[in-house]
């Protein structure tokens, strides 16, 4: 049986094809529909090359043409000879870019191209033909003639494959193209949903080794003591923050006798007290606001601090107190700070420590990586989903059922 046998059973109500036997179907159908008006194409054909033939005589002829007006200026002669090379030149390139397809679903194209090229043609010689009917006005006309004799053939040819349906024709012809690239497209997206799939199972094998290799390094005796070291440096931390809340207490009470004794005072170690209280402390190595404090002490009991009573008695009694204690406060605060640098640098130089800290870096990359080959998947999941050739295929059919009139069983 031929491949194209299935076209000659006519009586059959229905046509069983395959998807690799619908376009041979639709070609042999095409050159089935045509054949009845194959002799007369094949004629048109002829025609045209015959009046391109002879307009390319003509434009010889009026290339070599001589003035018959002796009389004529050179200024006129340049004119007249500029129009008559652009109009020669821009003919033949017109019928330079003439070009009939050897198959009936391409004629329709070249007589698209056609009708396009005459209509700039047209436009670009309009002021040529005007300017050159005052010299050459026979040769002129015989060319006009000519191009209109040949605009009409195409206009014939296009009126023939129109009938014919051609414009059906050039759909489905556009159909199988779309569904070319349409299974091209696919086969890349599958391709690449292979190979993310593929980069994502490698992902999730690192993932787990380096998940075994933070639990392997938790289980170690350097990380013991680094869990230690994190516990001390949590107590240490409480206490330092409890001894800074003690001292800010401390100042908090005398804030308002300081402030007021401030407006009068331009002591910078004052200035640098009232606006962080524990950081002056620390860097007051001499302890030099007990002087100021003697001073505040002095104003105070001589009334030079304005104060309510109660509120200056219990002021006097904490800058007696804050001498005793001040002193032992800022120590107990540099061991405990010291301490905690320490315990710091003993955190910040555990190798265990230092090695989960990589590889937790590397489980972070790893993770982000991972999403993002998940969302990769799922784009070209959703891109396979939405390529879809066979929906295409589809459409091939039912146009094809209405070209030749015959029902197709599309076996997929």
């Amino acid at each position: 049986m031929g491949l194209f046998d299935f076209l000659k059973k006519k009586e059959e109500a229905v046509f069983e094809l395959t998807t690799a036997q619908i376009k041979p179907y639709f070609e042999a159908a095409v050159r089935e529909r045509f054949a009845n008006i194959n002799k007369t194409v094949e004629d048109i054909g002829v025609q045209i090359k015959y009046e391109i033939k002879k307009i390319r005589e003509l434009i010889k002829d009026l290339q070599e043409a001589q003035l018959m007006n002796p009389d004529i200026s050179q200024r006129e002669m340049n004119v007249m000879q500029g129009n008559r090379d652009n109009y020669c030149r821009r003919i033949k390139v017109f019928l330079d870019n003439i070009a009939l397809a050897e198959t009936f679903i391409e004629l329709g194209e070249s007589c698209e191209e056609f009708f396009h090229h005459w209509e700039i043609t047209v436009n670009d010689t309009q002021k040529n033909h005007f300017v050159l009917k005052n010299y050459f006005g026979d040769d002129i006309a015989k060319i006009s003639r000519k191009l209109q004799e040949l605009e009409k053939l195409f206009i014939r040819l296009k009126e023939l494959l129109e009938k014919e349906n051609l414009q059906l024709v050039n759909t489905i012809k556009q159909q199988f193209q779309d569904a070319e690239e349409s299974r091209k497209k696919r086969e890349e997206y599958a391709i690449k949903a292979t190979d993310a799939k593929a980069e994502l199972a490698m992902l999730r094998g690192e993932q787990n080794k380096i998940e075994q290799r933070i639990a392997s390094l938790k289980e170690s005796n350097d990380y013991r003591f680094y869990s230690n070291f994190l516990e001390q440096m949590k107590s240490v931390d409480e206490r330092v923050e409890a001894e800074k809340k003690e001292i800010q207490i401390f100042f908090v009470e005398l804030e308002r006798a300081m402030k007021k004794f401030a407006k009068g005072s331009d002591d910078a170690l004052l200035s640098r007290y009232l606006e962080d209280h524990v950081a002056a402390l620390l860097h007051d190595d001499e302890l030099k606001i007990l002087e100021v404090f003697d001073k505040l002490k002095k104003d105070l009991e001589k009334g030079k601090v304005d104060l309510k009573d109660k509120k200056k008695d219990k002021t006097l009694s904490i800058l007696e107190d804050m001498r005793k204690r001040l002193k032992q406060k800022r120590e107990t605060l540099l061991q405990l700070l010291d301490e905690q640098q320490e315990v710091k640098e003993k955190i910040r130089k555990n190798h265990t420590a230092l090695q989960i800290a990589e590889q937790e870096s590397w489980l972070r990359m790893n993770a982000q990586n991972r999403e993002d080959t998940e969302k990769k998947i799922e784009q070209l999941q959703h891109e396979l989903e939405r390529v879809n050739p066979l929906l295409i295929m589809q459409g091939i059919v039912q146009n094809l059922e209405q070209y030749t009139g015959r029902t197709i069983a599309w076996k997929r």
